[in-house]
């Protein structure tokens, strides 16, 4: 039964992981599509629809690229459409700090200071994405290993976003901004659990890069949670 589960893992526990994340992105998002961009209370700016039409896209062909090398075994495929994913990839980030910067900006003119604080949750995880999208670029070929590691972790980060737009059902959904990321970690640890199954050890993505991530992400709820005056005064300057 062991060998079984091993062997499971091994040939498709990533598309596994792409699926649970692009089921969790589904599911968290399709409760506040109707309220948040298809009739809106107020008019949302374009880039929202962009950035959502993006984030979309890329869930998709984290599916495909994933199923290409473990069901299909089309490394040749996978490796032609990595360059669409180098464009996607590039352009999330981007749409989503923009994003952010201009949806804090329209509810702070509504009185919303909650928001503005809560910027730096945004921000953070636009810069995760984008650090660990590059790092898993950069290693496509010296340390595949590494490259897929660091593309399910990345968007393990940024299913957050999806998490908190989870019904009430979601245990402790008023316990702060924490336990979503706690909930984000768990999706990105079920990577290291695969490891921990079929290599007997942890990669060193998991060892070095995980906790650095954890790391900025403690900080970055502390710094929503005291709202001190220095980030507070950058982040009306941003909005501005």
């Amino acid at each position: 039964m062991a060998g079984a589960v091993r062997t499971f893992l091994r040939r498709y526990g990533d598309f596994a992981q792409a699926l649970l994340l692009a089921a969790v992105v589904w599911y968290g998002f399709s409760h506040t599509l109707e309220e948040n961009l298809l009739h809106p209370s107020f008019p949302r700016p374009a880039v929202l629809y962009v950035h959502a039409a993006v984030f979309g896209g890329w869930m998709v062909l984290l599916l495909v690229q994933t199923g290409l090398v473990a069901l299909a075994r089309k490394t040749a495929w996978h490796r032609r459409l990595g360059w669409l994913g180098l464009a996607m990839g590039c352009a999330m980030p981007v749409l989503g700090t923009v994003s952010a910067l201009r949806m804090t900006h329209l509810r702070f003119g509504f009185g919303d200071i909650d928001d503005v604080a809560f910027l730096i949750l945004a921000l953070n995880d636009m810069a995760a994405f984008a650090v660990l999208f590059g790092l898993a670029f950069a290693l496509r070929r010296r340390e595949p290993q590494a490259h897929r590691r660091l593309m399910l972790m990345a968007t393990g980060v940024i299913s957050v976003a999806a998490l908190t737009r989870f019904p009430p059902w979601l245990p402790a959904p008023d316990m702060g901004a924490w336990v979503y990321y706690a909930y984000a970690d768990g999706l990105i640890a079920l990577g290291l659990a695969r490891d921990l199954v079929v290599l007997r050890r942890p990669h060193w993505v998991y060892l070095r890069v995980f906790p650095a991530v954890i790391a900025l992400q403690v900080l970055a709820n502390v710094l929503y949670a005291t709202r001190p005056d220095a980030w507070m005064n950058l982040a009306l300057w941003l909005i501005r």
